[in-house]
This record gives C-alpha cells, sequence and structure tokens, in this order.
C-alpha cells in the first residue's frame, strides 16, 4: 500500500527540462512529508513522472520495487494497493507462464525466475508483492487486467507507444486517487495538496458546487457530485471506474471516463436456485476476512456491542487464534462523567456487550479508549487538514484517528471494521420485506411475514399496522415532495440559500435519496444502489485513504468486499428477513460467531461519540470565540453564524451546525 503521484505531458512536441521536472517532482513529494511513508521512490522519462510512497503494511510488500519502469515493453506503472484473492490471480497467471517468459524485460522489472519448472514459478509468484503481481496481469491481459485483480487499489500506467494515460479506482472505491487535466498534461496524486502544490496561484480556486452540496445539510453526507472534489478542475476517480487520456492525430486531448464494473450486470441464475446459502455466505465472509488479515503485521480491529463489527472481529479471531496470533481490539466509550439522555433501547457506553465478544474469544487485547481530552474543538484543525474536505463526520473522526494512533503504538498495521455492514451483512427489515412483497403482489406472505415478527417479538398487531402505515404515508409525502422532515434536513439558516438554488441542491439530492430509498420501504435495487453509490463510496474513501496515510495503518472493511457486494447484491430478498427473524446473514448464519446477547437482541442500538457535547463544553471551548476566515462568508450567512457562536450554547440541536462550520472554516482558512 502506498499514496502514488506523478505528471505526464501528453502534447506531441512534448519537451520537457531536467529543472523543471525535478522541480515539480519534488513540489508534489512535499505534500507527503508528514504522512507515515516507509520508502518513497520516482521514475522519470521524457514526458514526465510517476512517484510511490510506500507504506510496508506486511514484510512480503517491503520487496516492493515501485514505480515499474518497463522500457522494453513501453510501460510505466504505478500502484497504491493491497490484493485480494492472490491465490486465484496467482493460479492464473501461471497458466499465461509461458507468454510472460516471452516478453523482454520482465525478469528485471519484477525480478521473477520464469524457469522451466512450474512448481518454482509458483513460489515466486507467491513471494512477489502485490505492485509487481498486478503489473504482470497488466502484461498478460491488458485493460482486461482489472477484471483479474481485486483488493484496495488505485493504479496509474502510461503506455508509452500509444502515448496513452490510465488511472483506475478500485471496483469498490477505497482508496482515493486525485487528477487534474490541463493543455494535455495529466497530475494525479493521492493527496490534494501534492496537486495545487504545482498549480499556479490563480489556477486554484474553490469547488463552490462541492462546498454547497456538502453545507447542505447537518447529515455526515459529503458528496452528492461524483467526482467533485472541493477545488475546480481537480477530481477524483469514482468506484469501478478508469480515466484514460489520450491525444488525437490533430494534438486534441481526449478523456475517457469508463465504468468497468457493475454487479447489477451479473445475472441472479449464476447463483443457481439450489444454492446453500449459508455456506455460501460463510464461506465468502470468511475468504474476505482471510485477505484482510493477510499480513504478518500485528491486526486491530474496532468492536463494538453491534453485530456487525463483532462479526469482523470474531471471525478474525478465530483465524488470528489458529496462527496463536492476538488480534487487538478497540472500542470508543465515553467519558465517565457523561450521563446519557437517549432512551433505554440506544446503547451509549458499549462496554457490557463487547465484553460478552471479550468472554469469548480469548486472544483480543482489548482497549476501551475514552479519548480522553479530545474535542470536535481541539481536533477539527488537524483533522481537516488531513483529510483534505471540509470533514462532515467531525464526531466520529476524532475517535477512528484517537483509536489508529494507538493501534500503530501497538505496532499494528491494519485496522478492521465493519462501517458498511448495514448494507451488506446486516441487511433485513421486516417493514421492508412487507414491503417488497407487497410490491409483488404477495399481500399473504406480507402478512405472514408481520405475524411471524409479531409472534417472535411480542409485539402487537395493532402496533405492527402502525408501524406500516407510517412508513407508506411518509414515503408516499416524500415522493410527491411533502415529506415535512426531508424538506427541513437542508440548511435555511447558515448555508445561503442562493447556493442551493444556483446548483440545484435540494432537487439533486431528492433523486438521490429516491434511487437509493428513503425509509425502510425501500426496493432490493434501492438497497443495491445504496451500497453501489458512488458518492457514499467517495466519501469514505477520503477519510480511510488519508487517515491511513498519516497513521501508516491501513482501514480494512471486509464487509463492503467485492465478493461479499455481488453476492450480497444478487441473494433473494428473504435471506435478509425471513419468518420475523430481521438481519439474518448474521443472525441465523452467524450463530456460531456472534455472542447470542448481541445476536438476538432486536432492540438495542449502539451510538458512538454521545458524549460530543460534554466534550466540547470541557475541552477547547475557547474555540466558540475564534475568528472566521473572510472566505467563509462567501458560503455563510455572517449574522446567524455569529449568533450562533456568541450565543456560547451547545445543544444537541446546534451541536452538528457548530462542527460542520468549524471545519469549513478550518478547510478555507
Amino acid at each position: 500500500m502506498s499514496a502514488i503521484w506523478g505528471f505526464v505531458d501528453l502534447n506531441p512536441e512534448c519537451i520537457i527540462g531536467d529543472s523543471f521536472m525535478a522541480d515539480k517532482a519534488s513540489d508534489m513529494k512535499d505534500a507527503y512529508e508528514k504522512c507515515a511513508i516507509d520508502k518513497f521512490s520516482e521514475e522519470f522519462f521524457c514526458r514526465g513522472f510517476f512517484a510511490c510512497g510506500m507504506q510496508f503494511f506486511s514484510s512480503r510488500n517491503e520487496n516492493e520495487k515501485l514505480p515499474i519502469y518497463d522500457v522494453e515493453n513501453g510501460y510505466l506503472f504505478t500502484a497504491d494497493i493491497v490484493l485480494h484473492g492472490r491465490k486465484k490471480l496467482i493460479f492464473e497467471l501461471e497458466q499465461c507462464g509461458d507468454i510472460l517468459e516471452r516478453m523482454p524485460s520482465v525478469r528485471k522489472c519484477t525480478g521473477i525466475d520464469f524457469g522451466e519448472d512450474k512448481n518454482k514459478l509458483q513460489e515466486e509468484l507467491y513471494k512477489t508483492p502485490d505492485g509487481a503481481l498486478s503489473y504482470l496481469a497488466w502484461l498478460v491481459w491488458g485493460e482486461k487486467f482489472i477484471d483479474h485483480i481485486i483488493g484496495l487499489f488505485a493504479i496509474a500506467i502510461y503506455d508509452m507507444k500509444k502515448n496513452k494515460f490510465y488511472l483506475y479506482a478500485d471496483h469498490m472505491g477505497t482508496r482515493c486517487i486525485n487528477y487534474y487535466c490541463c493543455d494535455g498534461k495529466i497530475y494525479f496524486s493521492t493527496l490534494t495538496k501534492a496537486i495545487t502544490n504545482i498549480m499556479s496561484e490563480d489556477a486554484v480556486s474553490y469547488n463552490d458546487r462541492f462546498i454547497a452540496a456538502a453545507e447542505a445539510t447537518s447529515s455526515p453526507e459529503l458528496c452528492l457530485f461524483p467526482g467533485d472534489t472541493p477545488y475546480q478542475n481537480i477530481y477524483q476517480v469514482c468506484r469501478g471506474t478508469c480515466i484514460s487520456v489520450e491525444t488525437s492525430g490533430e494534438g486534441m486531448v481526449c478523456l475517457e471516463e469508463n465504468e468497468y464494473w457493475n454487479p447489477n450486470s451479473i445475472k441472479k441464475s449464476e447463483y443457481g436456485k439450489d444454492v446453500d446459502y449459508r455456506n455460501l455466505f460463510r464461506q465468502t465472509f470468511f475468504d474476505c476476512i482471510e485477505d484482510a488479515i493477510d499480513t504478518d503485521k500485528n491486526i486491530a480491529s474496532t468492536i463494538s456491542s453491534g453485530l456487525d463489527s463483532t462479526s469482523v472481529a470474531g471471525v478474525a479471531a478465530i483465524k488470528l487464534a489458529k496462527q496463536d496470533r492476538k488480534l487487538y481490539g478497540f472500542t470508543q466509550v465515553p467519558l465517565r462523567e457523561y450521563v446519557s439522555s437517549y432512551d433505554e433501547n440506544v446503547v451509549t457506553d458499549e462496554t457490557r456487550g463487547v465484553q460478552k465478544v471479550l468472554d469469548r474469544y480469548e486472544n483480543i487485547e482489548h482497549c476501551f479508549d475514552d479519548y480522553e481530552g479530545k474535542s470536535v474543538f481541539t481536533e477539527v484543525d488537524r483533522i481537516v487538514k488531513m483529510a483534505e474536505v471540509p470533514v462532515k463526520a467531525m464526531v466520529n473522526a476524532i475517535w477512528v484517528d484517537d483509536i489508529l494512533s494507538k493501534a500503530r503504538a501497538k505496532d499494528c498495521r491494519v485496522l478492521l471494521i465493519g462501517q458498511f455492514g448495514n448494507g451488506t451483512i446486516s441487511r433485513g427489515n421486516i417493514l421492508t420485506r412487507v414491503y417488497q412483497e407487497c410490491r409483488k403482489g404477495k399481500i399473504l406472505e406480507a402478512k405472514k411475514q408481520l405475524a411471524r415478527f409479531g409472534a417472535r417479538y411480542g409485539v402487537t398487531r395493532k402496533t405492527m399496522l402502525s408501524a406500516v402505515v407510517n412508513e407508506f404515508f411518509d414515503k408516499a409525502f416524500f415522493d410527491i415532495g411533502l415529506n415535512f422532515a426531508y424538506n427541513a434536513s437542508f440548511d435555511a439558516k447558515y448555508l445561503k440559500s442562493d447556493l442551493l438554488k444556483q446548483y440545484r441542491i435540494k432537487q439533486l439530492s431528492r433523486r438521490e435519496a429516491k434511487k437509493t430509498g428513503f425509509n425502510f420501504d425501500v426496493t432490493s435495487r434501492q438497497q443495491n444502489s445504496f451500497i453501489l453509490s458512488k458518492n457514499v463510496a467517495q466519501a469514505i474513501s477520503i477519510y480511510d485513504t488519508k487517515f491511513s496515510l498519516y497513521h501508516g495503518v491501513i482501514i480494512k472493511d471486509p464487509t463492503r468486499d467485492k465478493r461479499l457486494v455481488e453476492l450480497i447484491t444478487h441473494l433473494p430478498d428473504s435471506e435478509f428477513c425471513d419468518e420475523g427473524l430481521e438481519r439474518r446473514l448474521v443472525r441465523e448464519y452467524l450463530d456460531d460467531i456472534v455472542p447470542n446477547e448481541i445476536r438476538l437482541d432486536p432492540v438495542h442500538r449502539g451510538r458512538q461519540g454521545a458524549d460530543a457535547i460534554l466534550r466540547m463544553q470541557k475541552y477547547g471551548y475557547e474555540k466558540m470565540k475564534s475568528s472566521f476566515s473572510e472566505g467563509l462568508w462567501d458560503y455563510c450567512n455572517k449574522g446567524n453564524v455569529t449568533k450562533l457562536f456568541r450565543s456560547g450554547d451547545i445543544t444537541e440541536e446546534n451541536m452538528c451546525d457548530i462542527a460542520r462550520i468549524l471545519a469549513l472554516n478550518s478547510f478555507l482558512g
């Protein structure tokens, strides 16, 4: 895994001086000076340079040589990559060993010995680092190599013979990669700062559309326009997408965006009707975790009393125990003096549930982390600078950042999370199942499922029918644009209203919500659209990639693995909720992994960061009196913002507004 950056001039009459190239390379590299980089390397060629700041998350990758400058085959290749499914890829490459052997310079570029002994070739391939393996895949299959590799990656390739540049983001968009194209020149980088460093001062300007969309609500949602960044003309490659750039015979620059993967195009019949879904799900999920822990370095995991993180940590602990290894667990807990104001079903301190996990898995070395002394006020400037965006998820970003710091102190290089599980492994709600059956015209089946749920949990028929009716009207009012709660979610107080109108933020947000589903009355297609959302993927990749870069600990979410997503998007509705049992994949199929106290609890939900207000009152409160950047008033109403901060009050209603305004101010500053 690594950060990558570089520059290519595609103009036919390209002439670049050595001093110009060295200056550009130095300016871009400066952006990474505070990252936890283990090794820097660069390759210069006549049209530019490729660079890589490698982070060693396993001993195997300490032998990685990136960028690869293959003069004989005519390619420059660099990658930010951790492969999954290596065994399958190695088998496929073995079958093509004779092709690679005939290619000039392959041995020189990769160090692989393509001798006659097939067993030796396999041994060599197993030792080969991820970047070199993916380059071999490129040599064998060309642009189709993307169908043979899976994992977390961003890959840049320059074809010297075709004078064509490629930039790939992985299938789920787990790694952030940005680019800037101007006058036939391409700059690309993991960090946006590396690109703005080389742009002229008058060329760097904020993207008002991105900022307006981000600030439109107090929710954690960050991206509305796929590929946009906070800077004009700098773009991020979307999940499952390749950007290619080349020049025509007339010297015109042609930039093409190609979505190379969409699981909705896979036919459901490929899984068959008689599949043992339990075994299929378990095998897929376990394989995803097996790849996630494929390192000889220490491994950490977030653990809560919820289904997703417990499932991930439980399977990981079992697999690590077989290797006589520990799993380092971390749980966010509130300050001791915090008193919850939520109802009894909201768990703000998950210590009790987590202890059930620790009792079952003895190889977990655990830390309850109350991140003493930290709040939105104390951390906002540092986290915004690290993420390079006006962070919307500040409350959660603080404890994730602290856990990463503590995990690195224990020499962990991987942090497992289950953030995406609500869309995949723990998907399934009774109201959703009822709605889906009604849409199919199966009213009796819908009634049966509702009755089974009521009988299982002692819920009266009246209560159930009331919930169904409320969901129906909630969705109906949303569909016709009269849902009060949804309309009120847009900022009409602090963000300038003309920005919402100019960029049609409300209309586009509503269209996106229709596509992914507004409440529990959602179709399978809408559920799939959510987990495949480019906007969701982009926001996650920004945080995960940049936090990993600064801490030297890679964040891996097995619940978001491509293979699992392909499976989930093609399972029948009954696999997620049946016979009144919600979130069935975990509650029934992982019954030997998740403790019953967690698995069979239908009511309680954990809430992280619930003590955010108390923290803001205790730590860094003077931030409420800080000065604001003049640029803030280009986006916010000065009078209302000033009044908010002068009041000195921090409440449940205004806390998120205070946090996002401070984050935007810090970004603009």
